[in-house]
């Protein structure tokens, strides 16, 4: 009786123990149920936060695409024009190089025909010069012979008045 008291105290003891290994394990059943559950809750939540980010930064490189394109197609635009501008500006500068050789080419043969008006002139100036001088010598020789002309003119009229007093006084005589 003795060993069976012991016995059903080591059964009730071993039951005890098996009672609260049974709950030790239903409560880790539990816990484990739990954890798994919150596992999949964090999974599902870390995969729709994870959904939801990945639609954000879609939507966000597809903005940023957008705003890339926009870009490209100014900076293109911009490109174009400044391809424009350089190309007229080149453009303007050969014209403006041939503008400035045509000037001095036309420089030079105003200098040509300057200096050469100028020879001209010159020569021009010293044959007026010469003709002016032949002519007062002219002129100077004419009036010398006028001069000389008035005097035999009034040597011949003195003469005539003479030559009429005399032929006077022979009428006179006659």
């Amino acid at each position: 009786a003795e060993q069976t008291a012991e016995r059903a105290t080591e059964a009730a003891r071993v039951a005890e123990q098996a009672e609260s290994l049974a709950r030790a394990t239903a409560d880790e059943a539990v816990e484990g149920r739990a954890r798994a559950q919150l596992a999949q809750a964090t999974a599902e939540s870390a995969t729709a936060v994870i959904t939801q980010r990945a639609k954000e930064v879609t939507e966000e490189a597809a903005e940023q695409r957008t705003r890339a394109d926009k870009l490209a197609a100014t900076l293109a635009a911009r490109s174009e024009e400044l391809a424009t501008r350089t190309a007229e500006r080149d453009a303007a500068r050969t014209a403006l190089a041939e503008a400035d050789e045509r000037r001095k080419t036309w420089e030079r043969l105003l200098d040509t025909q300057k200096r050469e008006l100028t020879a001209e002139l010159e020569s021009v100036r010293e044959q007026l010069s010469d003709q002016d001088a032949r002519h007062r010598e002219a002129l100077a020789e004419q009036a010398a012979r006028e001069t000389a002309a008035t005097a035999q003119l009034a040597d011949v009229r003195t003469e005539l008045t003479t030559t009429r007093g005399d032929l006077s006084a022979v009428r006179l005589h006659l």
